[in-house]
């Protein structure tokens, strides 16, 4: 969703606008098509055959045409709070959803992208030595160091207006390992002869809502078709992915569908759609994490509007085009909010503990009492599931993988995941 700066140098320092100010916004239902497909189409699509394998045939489809359903019912409200309190005619734009920038910490994009880098290095090992050869890969530190350095130097984007070509690049990457994986299922589909087999990835994306939409048509309008071509690509895709993925490996089926790969060919395709994950995830993490700094910019505008300190370090170490003199909080935004913030999400994956795709998951009773019903909102507003923790009715279990106690067994491996705290663990 483009958008061109008037008069203001840092438009979204600022928590509402009139209608009539000299922003002037570019985007398109095109450009949140894009935005949306970025944020959404995520690595979590590859565990869709396991959560399909789950389910079965019948549960699983209809279990994601429902949660679909409800991301659209509670997209179309939020794209009605935009102004308020009318949500075409008011004259307040809200312009942020603060709790969703709060929340999202990019960790699983961090974790993910060294899986994938991994995954790449073990599937041309496999190729060269042979599909007995060991293959035993390290742990993913240096990936997630690699991973945090080019967060550090994309996160010197000016603002979201600026990075429409990064989302669009990650919204084609997305689309080209979805593809691969649910084509590399199809044929294993046709090689078995027969569909074999007897959800929580899914992601909401009411993160994704960004204030660059220009007017007329109303942007709530312009929103709402935006999402709901969204939704169909996006649910298309999962279904697709989930099907065949589960169609090939029935209850088989790994937690990352791509894994189940590693000894196909060619191998340079699997090696492919893991790059395309890689590249995915590294514009998808700025999706997510630009409206962050604009709210950190917006809070030291607010209480530091002419900080002497930042303004003497700005010309040394600002890497991108100087900001106003009497702007501190752009100075702000590469000394206090970018660089660290890749710095602290590239570190806490590496803590021991740290989550691991489909092997935290959450129920609403202690364990072997629960109904079986996941403890999450309909809508992931929750991903550090602060809530969940503290309520008296919910379970969590982590995987024991990163505390070296899984031994050879693979990290996504359900009888890893053993370490359970129930009732309100707050920390």
């Amino acid at each position: 969703m483009g958008a061109e700066a008037g008069e203001e140098e840092a438009p979204l320092l600022h928590p509402t606008l009139p209608s009539n100010s000299t922003i002037k916004r570019t985007g398109t239902i095109w450009t949140g098509v894009a935005h949306i497909i970025a944020g959404v189409i995520g690595s979590g699509i590859l565990s869709l055959s396991w959560s399909m394998a789950q389910l079965g045939w019948i549960a699983g489809p209809l279990a994601m045409l429902f949660f679909a359903s409800i991301t659209l019912l509670s997209t179309f409200l939020l794209c009605d709070c935009y102004r308020s309190p009318h949500p075409e005619f008011s004259l307040t734009r809200n312009r942020s959803f603060l709790e969703a920038v709060h929340q999202t910490l990019g960790i699983a994009y961090t974790v993910t992208t060294s899986l994938s880098l991994r995954a790449i290095q073990k599937s041309n090992c496999f190729h060269k030595e042979g599909h007995d050869a060991s293959c035993e890969q390290g742990g993913g530190t240096l990936y997630m160091l690699l991973f945090g350095a080019v967060q550090v130097i994309l996160s010197q984007i000016p603002d979201f207006h600026h990075i429409l070509w990064l989302s669009i690049f990650a919204a084609i990457m997305s689309v080209s390992y979805s593809s691969i994986g649910s084509a590399l299922g199809f044929a294993q589909v046709i090689e078995n002869g027969y569909f074999k087999g007897d959800i929580g990835g899914v992601p909401a994306y009411s993160a994704v809502e960004k204030d660059t939409l220009k007017s007329p048509p109303s942007e709530n309008k312009t929103m709402k078709t935006a999402s709901t071509i969204a939704v169909i690509a996006t649910t298309t895709f999962y279904l697709c992915c989930g099907g065949f993925g589960y169609a090939a490996f029935g209850e088989n089926t790994l937690g990352n569908l791509l894994r189940g790969f590693d000894f196909s060919e060619p191998y340079w395709l699997v090696d492919l759609a893991n790059a395309c994950i890689v590249l995915h995830l590294v514009g998808g993490y700025q999706v997510f994490t630009q409206p962050l700094f604009a709210n950190i910019e917006r809070w030291i505008a607010k209480n530091y509007p002419n900080s002497r300190v930042i303004d003497s370090v700005r010309g040394r170490l600002l890497l991108i085009k100087k900001p106003d003199p009497t702007n501190a909080a752009g100075s702000a935004r590469w000394l206090v909010s970018q660089n660290s913030w890749g710095v602290l999400n590239t570190i806490s994956s590496d803590l021991g503990g740290a989550p691991f795709g489909n092997v935290v998951s959450f129920s609403d009773g202690p364990p072997g009492k629960g109904r079986g019903i996941p403890y999450f909102y309909l809508t992931t507003l929750d991903p550090t599931a602060k809530n969940a923790l503290q309520d008296q009715r919910s379970s969590f279990t982590i995987s024991e993988y990163s505390l070296g106690t899984c031994g050879k067994k693979d990290p996504e491996n359900p009888s890893c995941a053993k370490i359970t705290l129930t009732g309100k663990n707050k920390g």
